[in-house]
């Protein structure tokens, strides 16, 4: 293998470790070491209270060490915890759908009149405004996508709860 190919293939490798090393300190799924002289540095940022010495206990944090097949089978379970979703949010979604489409049909419904016309004899001509069917749809695009962002919001502050 070419010398250049081994150093870019090397530097992924390395980029790839430091990522899944940071993600399991973000996970917490990591081991705790205790500073020797149990004062806080640069090393030792995390503390912890002790109920036995009544006082804090400085660490950090190192990954453990997984393999492979573990990474994937904790990323999949992220991702599966991630698709848990609200039922809360899952209606407000549902509403901002029948908001867009109820909005649209209501918009063709009456953005159609009826118009009386003629000078000697009236008679009555269907016409489409889209003038008016414009306003209803301005006004259930806007009330859909609140409803919309609404259920986006909770979604999201579900997916922090769950962390």
């Amino acid at each position: 293998m070419h010398e250049k190919v081994q150093e870019y293939l090397a530097m992924k490798n390395a980029e790839k470790n430091k990522n899944r090393e940071e993600f399991l300190l973000n996970e917490e799924i990591c081991e705790k070491e205790y500073s020797p002289d149990n004062k806080e540095s640069f090393e030792y940022s995390n503390r912890e209270w002790s109920d036995k010495e009544h006082k804090y206990k400085y660490y950090k944090k190192i990954p453990i060490k997984i393999t492979d097949e573990e990474y994937e089978m904790i990323l999949k379970a992220q991702t599966d915890d991630d698709k848990a979703s609200n039922p809360i949010a899952t209606a407000l979604k549902i509403i901002s759908v029948i908001i867009f489409i109820g909005g649209f049909i209501l918009g063709i419904v009456l953005g159609t009149q009826e118009v009386e016309q003629g000078i000697y004899y009236t008679y009555t001509k269907t016409e489409f405004s889209f003038a008016i069917a414009l306003i209803y749809w301005a006004v259930s695009f806007i009330s859909g996508m609140l409803m919309l962002g609404f259920s986006e919001i909770i979604n999201l502050l579900n997916s922090i709860k769950n962390k």
